[in-house]
């Protein structure tokens, strides 16, 4: 089954999939997570340690990272991004980042998927024993 499919399976249909934060300091905003969270499904792990995605190309870099399902089924999950370059400039000569992602996150998106894929082994695995 595919990660859509368990999804749309245990939310018993469409909905909230994951919620996205943008943030200006990943490395902080993952330790302030780690110490003020109460909620569970975090597995915070950096670049290597933390755990973060990075990816990169010839406009930028996009670091990012997934948490496991924070409620009691595998439906929504937390994703905590921060892009780094792709700046233009304005008519002012004042700089601003680009919006959207373009190609950016293309591997991680098949990262989650393989850890999404690996957690769902884990609940199959609970439910038969």
């Amino acid at each position: 089954m595919s990660p859509i499919e368990t999804y749309l399976e245990h939310s018993e249909g469409a909905g909230l999939q994951h919620v996205a934060l943008m943030s200006e300091d990943i490395f902080k905003t993952l330790r302030e997570m780690r110490k003020k969270s109460g909620v569970g499904g975090f597995e915070l792990r950096s670049v290597k340690s933390f755990g973060i995605l990075v990816d990169r190309d010839d406009q930028g870099t996009l670091l990012q990272i997934f948490t496991k399902p924070i409620g009691d089924r595998p439906t929504i999950f937390l994703e905590i991004i921060q892009r780094v370059g792709c700046m233009l400039k304005d008519e002012e000569g004042k700089e601003y980042q680009k919006g959207g992602w373009g190609e950016f996150g293309k591997g991680n998106v098949s990262e989650l998927f393989k850890s999404i894929l690996e957690y769902e082994k884990t609940l199959e695995t609970r439910r038969t024993a």
